[in-house]
């Protein structure tokens, strides 16, 4: 007992910080989190320390309670473990409201405040908040976050090796869908999608003739396999400054950050 009480004590106290730190943080990494192991122990720390002042004030404030730093210590050495044990038996509904409310606001809170970093954009590189980003390269590249104002239409002209031979195949992005183990991209699906022999595309001068010679994709979705791919293009456009919203296939590389 003397020797598991303290362990029970260190898990008590140290397991918030993580719980938060997984309920706060968005990977594209769903199965493993690949992080070094020093930063998952050092955020989790931080966040250790700062929601157990949090709720320490706000215990203070509400019940006027602090906590005694000496019963704390005695449970955590192997000595006096039984008086202090007593001293806590005796407040037990106190300090058991403490954690079920820190371990319930661990679990609830953190997607609420990661969906209004989503919704205000917070996270871009250029803002001061850049501190608050995700370990979702994808996610920043294909939903266009590091711009202040979400796009209206993300165009995506991607160069597929079919059969051996290069096909440009450009539509509307309307989702992905990447690899829960290794987080690297698996499947584009885009609509309103056209295809072009890459040979005749080339030699094809105008956006007009370009469009002429296109072959529309029947069907409501193509979805490509990133496997397949050869370059990735990324448009982003605004319909409100994007007078000429044509379809402009290109084909530059575009990789994740």
């Amino acid at each position: 007992m003397e020797i598991a009480l303290p362990a029970i004590i260190i898990f008590l106290l140290v397991s918030p910080g993580f719980i938060f730190r997984a309920q706060f943080k968005r990977a594209e990494r769903e199965t493993f989190d690949y992080s070094p192991f020093g930063r998952v122990v050092g955020q989790a720390f931080l966040w250790t320390v700062v929601l157990h002042i949090l709720w320490l004030i706000i215990t203070w404030w509400l019940l006027h309670s602090t906590i005694d730093i000496k019963i704390l210590m005695r449970l955590l050495s192997s000595t006096h473990q039984e008086s202090s044990f007593d001293a806590v038996s005796k407040d037990v509904i106190r300090i058991a409201s403490y954690f079920l409310s820190l371990y319930l606001f661990c679990w609830a809170v953190p997607p609420l405040l990661r969906k209004s970093i989503i919704k205000y954009r917070l996270d871009r590189k250029d803002y001061w908040f850049s501190w608050l980003r995700m370990d979702a390269p994808w996610y920043y590249l294909l939903q266009g976050a590091d711009l202040k104002k979400k796009p209206d239409v993300i165009a995506i002209s991607a160069i597929v090796n079919v059969g051996d031979k290069p096909i440009l195949y450009y539509g509307v992005l309307v989702d992905y869908i990447v690899d829960r183990h290794n987080g690297e991209l698996n499947r584009l699906i885009l609509s309103g999608a056209f295809r072009w022999e890459l040979d005749k595309f080339d030699k094809a001068n105008t956006t007009q003739d370009k469009m002429m010679i296109s072959e529309p994709i029947d069907g409501n979705y193509l979805v490509i396999s990133y496997d397949e791919t050869i370059t990735l293009n990324i448009k982003y456009l605004q319909e409100t400054t994007d007078t000429d919203l044509t379809p402009d296939p290109g084909n530059a590389d575009a990789q994740p950050d």
